[in-house]
């Protein structure tokens, strides 16, 4: 896997990835080099609410619409955005059948991962969490195909027993590509600050870390040439570099160091939650230092610097992802 700078910014780089055109289950192993497409990666935004940096809420909203704007005209196959649709200050039933509406009105498909700032946050706004993550399900994880104004088809970890409840960990194919969207956020993830985590964190981790097992598994099965993960959280690498790991990620970032290291071709992740465009390869192992060289991880900007990220994937280099930050022009008030 190969890095390089993309043109106008030394931190858009070259990721490398197998890529092609959308797929069925049956003739994904025949297709593992197919046609070059490519997405839009967006999230953290727009912060209607935020004292921090006290943009008028006009503002916010008129440079929110460029974006969008921006991602309905661009010549992509479909938009991942990777949670936190609003300020936690003004969750509300209303807010999630805005963005709603917003993804729907999009040209592309949309695949949606939750973010804190949708339902664990909310008590920031007098609201009670666990009935907003209800809320917040009921609203974007009907049916099995993707949002937007043209669908792709997805699969939902609901229809396997044991785990009905969620319906937001789905997995998509497009090409020989295979993305696995699952539910960690930020915020310390709903563990808790107790020794005892939470019931909610510990139910949804394990649902978060089989389904990720068995999409890798089923990568393997078939011979597909890499694994897109999609989540909200920035899980603080760092730390579990230095063994030292966030138990509100821990079991997840074990989990996963150890399919990526099983795993044949690139593992790209995609998230957000921190605010800050990067492109780079944050996983050793804990014990020997050694780098995960199939990995890297990309994370979108956020709210206040409102742009997004264009993800370009191509059949004429098995290793080939490329990465562009896509700053949309704006003028301060």
């Amino acid at each position: 896997m190969k890095l390089a700078s993309t043109p106008g910014m030394a931190a858009g780089l070259c990721l490398l990835l197998a890529a092609a055109g959308c797929v069925s289950e049956e003739d994904a192993p025949a297709a593992r080099v197919a046609d070059s497409y490519r997405f839009a990666l967006v999230g953290d935004m727009p912060y209607y609410a935020d004292p921090g940096t006290q943009l008028p809420p006009e503002f916010v909203a008129a440079q929110y619409a460029a974006v969008l704007q921006e991602i309905d005209d661009a010549d992509v196959e479909f938009v991942v955005h990777v949670g936190d649709t609003n300020s936690s200050r003004v969750c509300a039933d209303s807010v999630y059948a805005e963005r709603y509406a917003e993804f729907e009105a999009l040209g592309h498909p949309v695949f949606y991962t939750p973010g804190d700032n949708e339902w664990l946050e909310c008590d920031n706004a007098g609201l009670d969490p666990m009935e907003q993550l209800e809320h917040l399900r009921s609203t974007f994880t009907q049916g099995d195909e993707s949002l937007g104004g043209r669908t792709l088809p997805l699969e939902r970890q609901s229809s396997q027993s044991g785990y009905e409840t969620f319906r937001e960990h789905v997995r998509w194919r497009f090409g020989g590509d295979l993305y696995v969207a699952l539910h960690v956020v930020g915020g310390g993830n709903n563990r808790g600050p107790d020794a005892e985590p939470r019931a909610e964190f510990v139910e949804r981790n394990e649902a978060v870390i089989a389904w990720m097992r068995q999409s890798f598994e089923l990568a393997r099965q078939e011979s597909l040439p890499s694994v897109v993960i999609v989540i909200h959280a920035n899980p603080r690498w760092e730390r579990f570099n230095r063994g030292e790991p966030n138990p509100s990620f821990s079991a997840f970032l074990e989990a996963l160091h150890v399919e990526v290291d099983a795993f044949d071709g690139p593992v790209l992740l995609l998230h957000g939650d921190t605010h800050t465009f990067r492109v780079d390869k944050p996983i050793s192992n804990p014990e020997t230092g050694e780098l995960l060289t199939n990995f890297t991880r990309v994370e979108t900007f956020g709210h206040p610097r409102m742009h997004w990220v264009l993800i370009t994937a191509s059949s004429e280099d098995v290793d080939r992802f490329d990465v562009q930050p896509m700053i949309v022009s704006q003028t301060r008030p």
